[in-house]
């Protein structure tokens, strides 16, 4: 729908127990120089405050805020995008992330970059403009003036080739056009990431423009710092400690609470209890496809699962992992939540006290 001649920007928001930063990236968007837009948002069960705030923002502001507040649960941030972009109405979508802030400008600049490739190429062709960010930490203090900077990745790379192995740039960069989400729908099985997928059809189908400004604050806090670590593939074998057999406990748990990623690599496991650790204490699993890996990760809701000696598959999944903190963010608090309502010991006596019970009758 168009104001006067100003087309509306759909802005798709998928959340989950984002709470402690949500209003302040609503904030960010409702005070864009440019006026004519929707935020779309889906909450994918949240636990916390976060349904009650949506609610909130969409009773202020109608004409703006489209929750979508039907209690379908999409379990996982990829199925929940999926969802608002099958759900999108307009020409012009954006992918906004829960944490972050946008600059005043952002969509006025990302829009105007748009039409003018819809000139030039027409609107049949697929297109998608992204830009750079600045990193920040929890407070927004500056840490990088540029993800790329931070990241020593090379950001402008938008080829084919580039975009097998990864997104062109951060989702919530990203401005596309209806031809593009028409021909990104629907997501194959395994897609790892929105940003990912619609980069990769993009770019074998149509045209990516990218924009050398910053349009948003990419924030640093708690289990997503991993993310823009300096993790350049080259320079992984400086980052590797080999730790031998661990028989302290403590020390153990320690390592579990500041890690951010388990692998298991194992060919045979009866039964994968690191991995009810690991998840107990928060991390993103990756693992082979063991006895009970499936279980363990709740099919593949919680974590994810490699065919044993797909060494390829491993390794893309991993250094996936690494570039997108808001992926295993998520999949890390749905496993802690698994973990603690399936694993726990008292969980599994009280079970098994149950079906004791129920053969006695």
């Amino acid at each position: 729908m168009k104001v006067g001649n100003k087309p509306k920007v759909e802005i798709l928001l998928a959340t989950f127990n984002g709470e402690k930063y949500i209003s302040e990236l609503l904030d960010s968007i409702l005070n864009q120089t440019y006026k004519n837009i929707k935020i779309t948002i889906h909450d994918d069960g949240s636990s916390d405050r976060t349904l009650e705030i949506l609610r909130d923002y969409s009773k202020r502001y109608p004409e703006i805020v489209n929750l979508i507040d039907d209690g379908i649960l999409t379990c996982s941030a990829v199925r929940n995008f999926e969802f608002l972009l099958k759900n999108s109405s307009e020409d012009y979508i954006m992918f906004a992330d829960q944490d972050d802030v946008w600059l005043p400008t952002k969509v006025e600049l990302t829009l105007k970059k748009m039409l003018e490739l819809e000139d030039k190429y027409g609107k049949d062709t697929p297109l998608l403009v992204y830009t750079d960010v600045k990193v920040v930490d929890e407070n927004l203090n500056i840490l990088s003036e540029s993800l790329w900077d931070y990241t020593k990745v090379d950001g402008r790379n938008r080829t084919f080739s580039r975009c097998l192995e990864t997104a062109v740039g951060l989702g919530f960069t990203m401005m596309i056009n209806k031809r593009s989400k028409e021909l990104s729908l629907p997501f194959p099985q395994n897609v790892i990431m929105h940003d990912h997928w619609v980069s990769l059809v993009v770019s074998a189908f149509g045209e990516i423009e990218y924009m050398d400004i910053t349009t948003g604050l990419y924030r640093q806090h708690g289990k997503n710092v991993a993310g823009t670590q300096k993790f350049g593939i080259n320079s992984l074998k400086e980052k590797i400690t080999f730790l031998g057999n661990i028989e302290d406990r403590e020390q153990l748990y320690n390592l579990y609470n500041r890690a951010k990623i388990f692998v298991m690599t194992s060919n045979f496991e009866s039964f994968g209890l690191v991995m009810v650790e690991a998840g107990y204490f928060g991390n993103y699993i990756l693992t082979t496809n063991v006895i009970s890996a499936m279980d363990i990760t709740d099919n593949e809701k919680c974590g994810d699962v490699v065919p044993i000696g797909d060494v390829e598959t491993f390794a893309r999944k991993l250094q996936y992992a690494i570039d997108h903190p808001e992926y295993i963010k998520e999949k890390a608090e749905r496993m802690k939540t698994h973990v603690r309502n399936n694993f726990l010991w008292e969980k599994v006596v009280d079970r098994l006290q149950e079906q004791i019970e129920m053969l006695k009758k």
